[in-house]
């Protein structure tokens, strides 16, 4: 009798038996798979990798020794201290101090930025205040933003318009805890010189009356000669 084959009964196998015929895409598929894979890892990382590294953050030049200038980049406490004073309308001249505090809302304390030029002439809140209407120094000095005790960000600015009236010396600034209601959480300040900057940051509270000293900038026909810190500047190398 004749034998039909059952399509559903296992078909032997042996050396003498006929294979299959083989796929011979497979390696290909396979390799396909593989470089999707790749591709998919690659585009996270570039999508991710930026943000971690922080390579989406702007450039700007930054001298961190008077004979030595740095490119570097923009670190985040400059950005919030020069977006804070052109919120308050504060100018930015060729000189400069900017304060800012109480960004948290947190606290009531007022901070006062102070400046000495190198005759003696004093900068701050009682003297070359324009909010007061007061004129500027021989220079051009003064201070055009004077926040007092703010229930939000504090804001005070500093400056000088224009390089060709700034005399050979040294440049006194400081802030100095004027009044506070219920404690402070420090500030932050930046100091620049035409495109050089310098950044400084406290983050424990100061004392009520109490002075900090910043910085020492001396110039020589209006250029940056050599800056005393008296705190680390952020950034700094």
């Amino acid at each position: 009798m004749e034998t039909q084959n059952n399509p559903n009964m296992p078909q032997p196998t042996g050396p003498g038996m006929q294979q299959p015929p083989k796929d011979p895409n497979r390696k290909l598929k396979k390799w396909n798979i593989i470089v999707a894979i790749i591709d998919i890892i690659l585009l996270l990382l570039l999508i991710f990798w930026p943000k971690q590294c922080g390579c989406n953050r702007t450039t700007t030049r930054v001298v961190t020794r008077v004979d030595t200038v740095v490119i570097h980049d923009t670190i985040p406490q400059e950005r919030d201290i020069d977006r804070a004073v052109d919120d308050a309308g504060g100018e930015t001249g060729y000189m400069g101090m900017k304060l800012v505090w109480n960004e948290d809302g947190q606290y009531r304390v007022d901070f006062d930025a102070h400046a000495v030029e190198p005759g003696g002439e004093q900068i701050f809140y009682l003297r070359h205040n324009q909010n007061k209407g007061q004129s500027p120094t021989n220079m051009g000095g003064l201070i055009d933003v004077d926040m007092v005790g703010p229930i939000s960000t504090g804001v005070e600015n500093i400056m000088w318009p224009s390089k060709e009236r700034l005399a050979d010396g040294v440049y006194k600034f400081s802030v100095v805890n004027y009044e506070q209601l219920n404690g402070n959480n420090g500030f932050k300040v930046k100091i620049y010189v035409g495109n050089k900057s310098f950044v400084y940051q406290v983050t424990q509270a100061v004392r009520e009356n109490a002075t900090v000293k910043i910085a020492d900038v001396t110039l020589q026909n209006g250029e940056l000669k050599d800056i005393k810190h008296y705190l680390q500047p952020l950034d700094a190398n």
